[in-house]
């Protein structure tokens, strides 16, 4: 009987959606609050520990997703499946999530960018936003040099992955699920372990990366907001100062701490529109050999009997990969401008 799902990755490809559908499931238990547990990255993990973490450890299913597992190269993949077994023994499903891996990891680059690299800069280890360090170091990479710069990020060896992990737990205990056929894919696991999930539970819609924006505060609409913000509260915003728009919210940015030009360089070199024409051999190569990974797996491990629906996602890799610049949102602007209290934004 399985007891474990562990939902191995890919990123960007509805590991977060999946994990909060099972998060509706009174009777399954998933990680106290965080998403992604990492556990195995790391040795000591025995099974007690690992419930530990969950939020009801009396139930008969715990299920985590943790999409860093499948994004630290192949011989770490194999040392962490390692550590699951052992930790888990063999009543563990190891879920994948699959789509066409070049959109894929445009959406992984393009995460990075509006999660981190906008708000903190290149730097991993700043994620806060008095951190002396915060955007003194921009990230400036283009795709196709990101692709070169991290291989197991952006374009991992999932299919030799979903090997490895056949010959650790056997083809009953992996499982594939195709991203565009999201829903169906987890009602059929969900069939297959002997739960009911209920009808009127469906996937969450994922969705549509956003390319976050540095705008000057000379936009009329945000200069009226603005202007009334300063007579409301009778202080003015230093010259200088410039708005950082994403797609969940906007920040003021202090001119004397952060120079708006250097910023918007930065994003200048990102890249919004790229000809997948222009991919390197290197990358089309890696594109041929997942595919004939993926197409020499046995049917039973898709779920939703999708495996031609991912051979075909996977062959035909769109011409043009891009992304939307975010709307300016004037709600989210108010917001930024209503938590205005260090005095160094204002003069």
């Amino acid at each position: 009987m399985t007891k474990y799902i562990v939902n191995v990755g890919l990123a960007r490809c509805g590991t977060t959606a999946t994990d909060s559908y099972f998060r509706n499931l009174d009777s399954i238990s998933t990680p106290r609050d965080v998403k992604e547990l990492k556990c195995f990255l790391s040795d000591g993990v025995t099974e007690l520990s690992y419930q530990e973490h969950f939020n009801n450890p009396s139930a008969g299913l715990f299920f985590e997703s943790s999409p860093p597992y499948a994004h630290v190269g192949l011989d770490r993949f194999m040392e962490l499946i390692g550590r699951i077994k052992s930790a888990l023994g063999c009543d563990v499903i190891i879920l994948f999530c699959i789509r066409n891996l070049v959109s894929r990891a445009f959406s992984h680059y393009w995460h990075d960018i509006e999660s981190h690299y906008s708000k903190f800069g290149r730097l991993w280890s700043v994620r806060e936003g008095n951190d002396g360090r915060r955007l003194a170091d921009l990230y400036q990479k283009p795709f196709p040099q990101a692709l070169r710069g991290d291989p197991d990020k952006f374009l991992p060896s999932v299919g030799q992955m979903v090997f490895a992990a056949v010959e650790a737990f056997g083809r009953d205990n992996v499982r594939i699920a195709y991203t565009s056929q999201l829903s169906a894919c987890v009602s059929d696991l969900m069939d297959q372990v002997g739960i009911r999930a209920g009808e009127c539970i469906e996937v969450p819609k994922l969705t549509g990366m956003r390319a976050p924006l540095y705008l000057e505060l000379d936009d009329p609409q945000i200069r009226s907001l603005l202007v009334k913000f300063g007579n409301d509260k009778g202080i003015y915003i230093k010259d200088g100062a410039c708005l950082l728009i994403r797609k969940r919210d906007a920040e003021l940015l202090d001119g004397h701490r952060f120079n708006f030009q250097l910023l918007k360089a930065s994003s200048e070199r990102w890249t919004y529109t790229f000809e997948t024409s222009n991919l390197k051999k290197v990358v089309t190569h890696y594109l041929s050999e997942q595919f004939s990974c993926f197409e020499s797996m046995n049917d039973e491990i898709f779920l939703n009997n999708s495996k031609s629906d991912v051979l075909q996602d996977l062959m035909n890799t769109p011409e043009i990969l891009s992304v939307s610049r975010v709307m300016v949102d004037l709600d989210h602007v108010e917001s930024a401008l209503a938590k205005l209290e260090m005095p160094s934004i204002m003069r």
